[in-house]
């Protein structure tokens, strides 16, 4: 003869699915949706105007405005050589961030990051007959 199985786990595992907090799912939910949302509109603060400085075998100041597309323009001061020179690159979604600087000084290459959480923009930057440096900004 086969003796009744006890099924004392069925029982306590109903009863505890009977005390779900929904309300409390609900708001962790709606908390996991919205951390989402704001990582998702964070990117889309990459774009608009950076200013900063420049330091090293030059130093002077910097300005380029990138589009929602990620197309780099602005300009560069020369504060040593007191002159300007016109920037153009690009930023890719992740913040890498390729520029070219054309002058009377040569081709200025500028490699760097876009941190898109705090607006803050940081790399190097190279002249052939100038040397190399530093840069960093902010987004206005």
């Amino acid at each position: 003869m086969s003796q009744p199985i006890e099924n004392s786990n069925l029982a306590d595992a109903t009863e505890a699915s009977s005390h779900l907090d929904m309300s409390h799912l609900h708001a962790q939910a709606r908390e996991y949706a919205n951390k989402e949302l704001s990582s998702l509109e964070s990117t889309s603060l990459l774009h608009g105007d950076y200013y900063g400085t420049y330091t090293g075998s030059d130093n002077g100041t910097f300005f380029f405005h990138l589009d929602s597309v990620g197309h780099a323009s602005g300009t560069g001061q020369s504060d040593r050589l007191g002159i300007s020179f016109m920037i153009t690159g690009s930023a890719t979604s992740n913040g890498i961030l390729q520029m070219t600087g054309d002058g009377k000084a040569g081709d200025a290459r500028f490699t760097g990051q876009l941190n898109i959480k705090t607006g803050n923009v940081s790399g190097s930057w190279f002249v052939e007959s100038i040397g190399s440096g530093l840069f960093s900004g902010q987004h206005e």
